[in-house]
């Protein structure tokens, strides 16, 4: 069984298939912090000893994990912070009179709060993604003969060749299941999945993984049967993988009465607004109003969000239980940055828990921010959250750092070198895919 892919667009194809994060604010640097990254790299490299990697796939999943949920949080904090001292509790906060509809995050930089605009929204329904639903077929029998098959995809004007067997006595959930994951395995930007219905009855069920529609196209994928060659045919029509169930559309909405439309649910109004559109007006909605808070709304806002972001963090580490995993250090050296600036967040209605979370006490926050100076009496949280930032990029560094590992040989002393090759294990890109 083997997935050929044209050779003139394997280029393309990598530069689809390696990048399925979203990216965060945290993953855009100036030159000096690339060279300042870079530089710690090699510098960890030069002192780090040889350690040896078993090949096991839960501590690779516990590597990446770890790595992912420090990049979410060190995201968060990105986000939080600017160039300026005092920016995370002086910078707007952005408002929507309807959360469970838009939400709205502040983009715009350090302006006066009379250069922003607000604005009305109303959502007449969302980008949606390409669902097709093959047919539905006997679970036990099958009607294809033996032999090779392949079939063609066409994801955003690139063709897929896919190419299976079926053996004798192969079932069509057999045959099914093995289609599902060849198409999973590709990365092509498709995930399939098999659906049974109330005859118990299976098919294939395809979704694509972007939203909306590209321009000028009328679908995100189809299917074909190749023309000629030595393989069998059929496989399309007898699985039905080209019955489109819900087509893919785009994102439909008025701004200030004027009809706008977007490929994706998550976009940017005006370069001072990051809007995520989380569902359709329906009868007797109004307007949703998006605009910016006063100062003091924005310090209870970012200080709720950054509290969030470290209790969510804490969690996520619980949810790694390879014994090979040393969440115990993770959370204790995290939960030691928050026991440091204790005292100082607890004046401001932040309690420390003893597994370590933080609590809020939204009366004191609220009461706090509006009778004291936010720039003095909230410059613990913004430590605090310096802090975490620096917890964050070492570990998304060093993932590695968290993982049982036996050394094998240490480097000669006052003999260092950087070792290339080791760079890949302290940043987790071997398991992910990211360069």
């Amino acid at each position: 069984m083997a997935n050929t892919i044209q050779s003139e667009q394997i280029y393309n194809h990598f530069l689809t298939a390696y990048a399925p994060k979203e990216a965060t604010r945290a993953d855009t640097h100036k030159k000096d912090e690339l060279r300042g990254i870079y530089h710690s790299i090699v510098r960890l490299s030069k002192e780090s000893p040889l350690y040896l990697l078993t090949n096991d796939a839960s501590m690779e999943a516990d590597a990446v994990g770890i790595k992912e949920s420090a990049r979410d949080l060190q995201g968060m904090l990105a986000g939080l912070d600017e160039d300026s001292e005092s920016a995370l509790f002086a910078k707007k906060s952005a408002y929507t009179t309807d959360d469970t509809m838009v939400q709205a995050a502040y983009i715009g930089g350090d302006r006066p709060i009379s250069e922003v605009p607000s604005f009305n929204i109303e959502i007449e329904y969302l980008a949606t993604q390409q669902r097709n639903v093959g047919t539905f077929l006997p679970q036990d029998t099958a009607d294809l003969q033996p032999g090779a098959y392949s079939f063609n995809v066409r994801v955003n004007d690139l063709n897929y060749e896919f190419q299976y067997s079926v053996r004798n006595g192969d079932t069509n959930q057999d045959i099914q299941e093995r289609l599902a994951r060849l198409i999973n395995k590709s990365n092509i930007g498709l995930t399939a999945e098999l659906v049974t219905n109330d005859s118990e009855q299976t098919a294939l069920a395809i979704t694509s993984n972007d939203f909306g529609l590209p321009v000028g196209k009328d679908s995100r994928f189809s299917f074909a049967e190749p023309l000629g060659g030595d393989m069998l045919h059929g496989t399309v029509g007898y699985f039905g993988l080209d019955r489109t169930e819900s087509a893919a559309r785009n994102a439909s909405f008025l701004l200030d009465g004027k009809e706008r439309s977007s490929v994706s649910n998550h976009f940017t109004v005006a370069s001072m607004y990051e809007l995520h559109l989380l569902r359709a007006a329906e009868e007797g909605d109004s307007a949703v109003s998006v605009g910016v808070k006063d100062d003091n709304d924005s310090v209870i806002d970012r200080t709720k969000e950054l509290v969030n972001g470290y209790n969510t963090f804490l969690d996520s580490i619980k949810s790694f239980q390879n014994k090979h995993f040393k969440g115990t250090k993770v959370t204790n050296e995290v939960t030691a940055i928050a026991k440091q600036y204790n005292s100082a967040l607890e004046g401001l209605g932040l309690k420390l828990t003893e597994d370590g979370h933080i609590d809020m006490d939204d009366g004191v926050l609220t009461q706090t921010a509006t009778d004291r100076d936010v720039r003095q009496y909230f410059k613990p949280v913004k430590d605090f959250a310096d802090a975490l930032q620096a917890k964050m990029d070492q570990i998304v560094l060093d993932p590695m750092h968290y993982i049982e590992r036996p050394v094998v040989a240490y480097k000669h002393p006052g003999h260092e070198f950087p070792n290339p090759y080791i760079t890949s294990e302290y940043s987790g890109m071997m398991f992910n895919g990211y360069c």
